[in-house]
């Protein structure tokens, strides 16, 4: 007879306690599958994928016991060797293989080429084989970061007294109503998918007073756009005994606080992967619905056409108003028209035409619906009647509120869209709209442009330009506003109305030192975290006097440049006193570039070409390349003051 007595010990060590120091130069085991092997003759590097991680190991012809042919991409095996410190390998740690077991060997070759830093293949092909795919690193972070989410919520709930709920997802109706209902038969009677767990939640609030739900709720709509998913994960929680609608707003804004400390301090590893720069929550505004509307139409003049409710775009513009105005990505929208808020939700005493609920709009997309719900068993059946609802099937919960229910309220975030906007964050779109425009020669200012809106997927530019530069209002003529590429140069016309042939003019040189373009080298080397992970991206730095003011990775080269260019058009900064340095090789177009924004000085860490050194010249324009901490080649304009 054998009894089980907890959780087994085991030799084998997982990557934190491969970080001990005491450990090196010790013999270690390690398991993982074969992320890859560069094989470089007599030594090999083995890259084995664990479930923190990746693990460099050495295979050295002749002292690690093994073939290297016998090993092959996905492979799973138990290693062992001496662990080595290599500030070069992932983790800064190797393992020097000494020996090796092969658990298990794949059948069939990799179809995807999950070992690449970035998994370019199409979203069908990620999708069709979904479990390998989620191999990538980069692609597993995300779940991750996903994961640290769904954590923070219910951690933080617990801490408030929260209580977790299960729900049924079958049922004979639904909280929400509407088409976008999944039907089903249920032993032979009509049901549906819910598509909240709205109804039960605040039923059980009756019960534990405050509770909470993590879990997946459906909808029969359009599954193939950045805003709809047939099946997601909703986090849900309502609370009794609230003043106000606010103490939802309030709890909401306590949960993004604890969460994004959880990230910062638990998923460092993962943001650092995905680029993440986490939003400051420290205070989020709060704005009426039909203020907010009022505020975007006003700055970014564009007509209201629904009073009722919010477009997409107009979503984004709010989201963008609030990032200039106040520095926040994320908004409160509050007293939503009663028209478009479900039965439950409470009218506004003051104004019986609008909610006191809330949508809160996370860098112009919304991922939470929430707000106080009717608690009065009379005022609830008569919003019902009001509405030619019927009572069938909500029998039970109406039954909850006519035995007593305390004031309450709740919300529902939307899991999926808030990872989505936390980890998808095209950065300085605005800033390559505006400097590319201005390098091709479009506009000569900021001044020029009214509005650049970037759509939610953010691939598509629109932008209207100011009354002065069209010739037209915009009430005369919106068919100027044009999709704008981000394709890297080459753009010779937008549209009729607007040609980029203008002559360049010399720029006027200033005085420069040598120390300023070390130090910019210096930046490139310590300040690019996409290019230290991948070494397939882009650098700009701008600067002033020796001062950094903007640095940006892009893929191109051209477009870190326009980044740059466009934010020192946005803050007002004088381009004809800085000095800017690209990681990219300096042909002719990034010469003009420079010269059209009145750059005096442009440094590069690579090499120029003939034609571009030419035009530097003509045009008066500082050109340095190759430079390095410590080391530059002057190629045109006036010598360092020192």
């Amino acid at each position: 007879m054998e009894f089980m007595t907890g959780v087994k010990t085991t030799d084998l060590l997982e990557l934190a306690k491969l970080q001990n120091k005491e450990l090196i130069g010790q013999t270690v085991k390690v398991n993982g599958a074969v992320h890859t092997i560069r094989d470089m003759g007599d030594v090999a590097f083995v890259v084995l994928r664990k479930r923190d991680g990746l693990l460099q190991c050495v295979y050295e012809e002749g002292k690690s016991g093994f073939d290297l042919k016998d090993l092959k991409e996905a492979c799973t095996v138990e290693v062992e060797g001496i662990l080595n410190e290599e500030q070069r390998a992932p983790g800064g740690i190797e393992v020097r293989i000494r020996g090796i077991k092969i658990l298990s060997a794949p059948s069939a070759p990799m179809p995807l080429p999950i070992a690449k830093w970035k998994l370019n293949t199409s979203l069908d092909a990620k999708l069709n084989m979904r479990s390998v795919s989620l191999r990538n690193i980069k692609e597993r972070a995300k779940f991750k970061i996903q994961e640290g989410i769904v954590r923070g919520f219910r951690d933080f709930l617990y801490q408030e007294g929260f209580t977790e709920i299960h729900t049924p997802k079958i049922g004979a109706k639904s909280a929400e109503g509407g088409a976008n209902l999944f039907k089903l038969e249920y032993f032979h009677r009509p049901a549906v998918l819910q598509q909240s767990p709205q109804l039960y939640k605040q039923m059980m609030v009756g019960v534990f007073d405050r509770v909470f739900e993590t879990a997946p709720v459906f909808r029969a709509e359009k599954h193939n756009t950045k805003r709809h998913l047939n099946e997601y994960t909703s986090l849900d929680f309502e609370m009794g005994y609230i003043d106000s609608f606010e103490d939802i707003m309030a709890m909401e804004t306590g949960f993004l606080q604890y969460t994004m400390q959880l990230l910062e301090k638990e998923y460092a590893k993962e943001l650092k992967i995905l680029n993440i720069t986490l939003p400051k929550v420290d205070k989020i505004p709060a704005v009426r619905f039909d203020k907010a509307k009022e505020l975007v139409a006003e700055k970014y003049n564009r007509k209201i056409r629904n009073p009722f409710d919010l477009e997409p775009e107009e979503e984004t513009l709010i989201g963008q108003y609030f990032k200039e105005e106040y520095g926040s990505d994320f908004v409160f929208v509050t007293h939503y028209p009663s028209k478009k808020r479900p039965f439950y939700a409470m009218d506004d005493p003051e104004d019986a035409r609008f909610t006191i609920s809330f949508d809160l709009l996370f860098k112009g997309l919304e991922i939470t619906t929430g707000g106080q719900r009717i608690h009065d068993y009379n005022m609830l059946v008569q919003k019902i009647e009001d509405r030619g609802m019927t009572q069938e099937g909500m029998e039970q919960y109406l039954d909850t509120f006519k035995h007593g229910m305390p004031p309450h309220g709740g919300l529902g975030i939307g899991m999926e869209r808030l990872t989505m906007k936390l980890i998808c964050i095209p950065q300085h779109l605005a800033e390559l709209v505006l400097g590319r425009l201005f390098t091709e020669g479009i506009i000569s200012s900021a001044d020029d442009v009214d509005q650049i809106y970037i759509c939610e997927f953010g691939k598509r530019a629109r932008v209207i330009l100011s009354k002065n530069k069209s010739g037209q209002s915009h009430e005369e003529n919106e068919d100027y506003v044009a999709p704008t590429p981000t394709c890297c140069t080459g753009n010779r016309v937008l549209n009729d109305y607007f040609i980029t042939d203008q002559p360049m003019t010399p720029v006027t040189p200033v005085p420069w030192k040598k120390q300023w373009i070390f130090d910019l080298a210096d930046c490139f080397a310590n300040g690019t975290p996409l290019h230290s992970q991948t070494w397939a991206t882009h650098s700009c730095f701008l600067a002033c006097g020796g001062e950094l003011l903007f640095q940006c990775e892009d893929i191109g080269r051209h477009n870190a440049l326009d980044k740059a260019i466009g934010y020192a058009l946005r803050h007002n900064i004088d381009l004809k006193k800085c000095v800017v340095y690209s990681s990219g090789r300096i042909p002719t177009d990034m010469v003009i570039k420079a010269i059209r924004a009145g750059i005096p000085v442009l440094a590069s860490k690579a090499s120029p070409s003939a034609e571009a050194v030419a035009m530097a010249k003509e045009y008066h324009l500082t050109l340095i390349c190759a430079a390095r901490r410590d080391r530059m080649k002057l190629f045109t304009g006036n010598n360092p003051t020192e």
